[in-house]
């Protein structure tokens, strides 16, 4: 895969003023112009118009406050829809986390752009001034946005400190042995269903992470549960095993 992302630097803190918001949903909209000086938005040129609007949905949690910076969960749907499922919120509330998800970034989109995508939310958080912790900066997607997100986060592994894939993963390309390094800092969840199509790919992706040396894996197998998201108890626990090493 051509990366196009290697000029991408992160600044959470990114400014001394903190947006005054309510918890709950949230809307961002940015261009890549808005994200990046005009040098570095032309390595973006191929995605799309560097002026067009890009929308995020994002949900504050409950309690939400710049005091305590929440963590950060990039969601990859395979829908177009960035929406965070109603039963996940409590999830974000408990675990204070902050849920971003963009739109237009379905199955049908162009993958670069699904990664593009992905890549520039923690960008845009960072915009729209809401602090967060980069220590539980994590990637999450289900089904194609799950072999998305499984192609971001290795090669990402100093961005995204954890990944949930659920229902769909990819083999990793690209690989160096110094992002191999710090991929085994990181935590990964592979969730299933045991009537899943993607049942034995995604055990299969499990097993090519172990053979590399990863450890600290899980693999979760979901009794009757098909191709589809988990249920908020499964989800959580997920979000727990990467969460595991870092505060709340």
């Amino acid at each position: 895969m051509l990366l196009i992302w290697a000029v991408f630097f992160l600044s959470f803190q990114s400014t001394k003023s903190y947006a005054n918001v309510d918890s709950g949903n949230q809307t961002l909209t940015a261009s890549i112009s808005d994200l990046f000086n005009e040098q570095t938005a032309k390595n973006y040129a191929s995605v799309q118009p560097l002026n067009q609007t890009i929308t995020w949905q994002v949900y504050l949690p409950e309690n939400y406050s710049p005091e305590n910076p929440p963590g950060l969960l990039v969601y990859i749907s395979p829908g177009n829809s960035g929406e965070i499922p109603d039963d996940w919120q409590d999830i974000m509330d408990e675990l204070n986390l902050i849920w971003i998800g963009a739109d237009n970034s379905g199955n049908n989109v162009d993958t670069h752009k699904r990664l593009t995508y992905a890549l520039l939310a923690p960008r845009a958080i960072a915009h729209n001034r809401y602090p967060v912790n980069p220590d539980r900066v994590y990637l999450s997607g289900f089904s194609g946005g799950g072999r998305v997100a499984s192609l971001l986060a290795s090669d990402f592994p100093s961005i995204f400190k954890g990944a949930i894939y659920n229902s769909g993963a990819n083999k990793w390309l690209n690989m160096t042995p110094e992002k191999l390094e710090v991929m085994k800092n990181n935590r990964y969840v592979f969730i299933t269903g045991r009537e899943d199509f993607n049942l034995n790919d995604t055990k299969r992706v499990y097993r090519f992470y172990k053979k590399a040396g990863l450890e600290n894996l899980k693999l979760k197998v979901i009794s009757r549960m098909g191709h589809d998201n988990p249920s908020q108890k499964n989800y959580a626990q997920a979000i727990k095993f990467i969460d595991a090493s870092h505060s709340r």
